[in-house]
């Protein structure tokens, strides 16, 4: 059951439409001209890139639409996070795009299309994207702080509070490590550590699917 407010409902649309046109753009912007069957062949070459960028706007998008279903009411404060995210993920998609063709082009040896890229570049680049991370997940981690400890009284009924504060939690993990990304990519010789400044979003990646292969098998467990 739906149990979202009709502005709510209204205003989560509008973030799904900026998510939605921040998506567009990674196609548009990966797309070469195609004037020749050459092009259309190696349109195919950035499907990489492209699914890789997308999977990570879709992980934002997910995460906003979890938080509508767990907490119901909004307020302004909420209201204008929203719009900030909405802002934020339409400017982080570029570095986001970028990033992904580069990194693959690097980690193909030449083979995927991307900008071969120095090591001060990449350390911007590094830096780019890791800005962007960390202010969606400070924003989604401030929307659950909000509706925890907010002025609104019982934003979240009482039996979702338990997964309100683990996503409180994993977003502020999720900072942490946009953090650990970032001072790897200035303190670490790039040059020959290029791969460095993604360990730690591999490493968040795997550990919160563990986490949640985990909850999934003691929940099974109790039921049978």
């Amino acid at each position: 059951m739906d149990r979202r407010t009709v502005g709510k409902k209204r205003l989560d649309a509008f973030v799904d439409g900026a998510f939605a046109f921040s998506a567009t753009l990674l196609a548009v912007g990966n797309a070469p001209a195609m004037q020749s069957f050459d092009d259309v062949i190696m349109r195919f070459a950035h499907v990489p890139a492209f699914g890789l960028s997308l999977l990570v706007i879709m992980t934002f998008w997910w995460a906003h639409r979890q938080y509508g279903y767990l907490v119901v009411h909004d307020d302004s404060i909420s209201n204008a996070v929203s719009i900030f995210i909405m802002f934020v993920v339409m400017v982080f998609v570029f570095p986001l795009g970028f990033l992904a063709e580069a990194f693959l082009h690097w980690l193909s040896d030449g083979i995927l299309p991307g900008v071969g890229l120095n090591a001060r570049q990449m350390e911007d680049i590094y830096l780019l994207f890791g800005a962007g991370f960390i202010l969606l997940s400070a924003a989604y981690a401030f929307l659950y702080w909000h509706a925890l400890h907010g002025r609104i009284n019982r934003r979240v009924p009482a039996v979702l509070l338990p997964a309100t504060h683990k996503r409180f939690r994993n977003w502020i993990l999720c900072i942490l490590t946009g953090f650990i990304s970032i001072t790897a990519a200035q303190l670490a010789p790039i040059e020959s550590l290029i791969w460095l400044p993604m360990v730690p979003y591999g490493i968040l990646i795997i550990g919160l699917i563990l986490l949640a292969v985990i909850r999934l098998f003691k929940t099974y467990s109790i039921r049978g």
